[in-house]
C-alpha cells in the first residue's frame, strides 16, 4: 500500500514526462489493492472477536 502511494506521488518529483501516467496509474491500483487487502484483514479481525 505504501509503495503505490510512493508510485502516486513520484511523478512529483521526476517532472513533466510521458511515461508518468503510467506510473501514477501502477501506483493506483497498488494502493487500492493494498487498502483492500487491509480493509479485509479488519473485517476478519473484528469477526473473530
Amino acid at each position: 500500500m505504501l509503495g503505490g502511494l510512493v508510485l502516486i506521488f513520484l511523478p512529483l518529483l521526476l517532472g513533466r514526462g510521458s511515461l508518468n501516467r503510467f506510473i501514477v496509474a501502477i501506483g493506483l491500483l497498488g494502493f487500492l489493492l493494498g487498502a483492500s487487502i487491509v480493509a479485509h484483514g479488519a473485517l476478519d479481525a473484528l469477526r473473530r472477536h
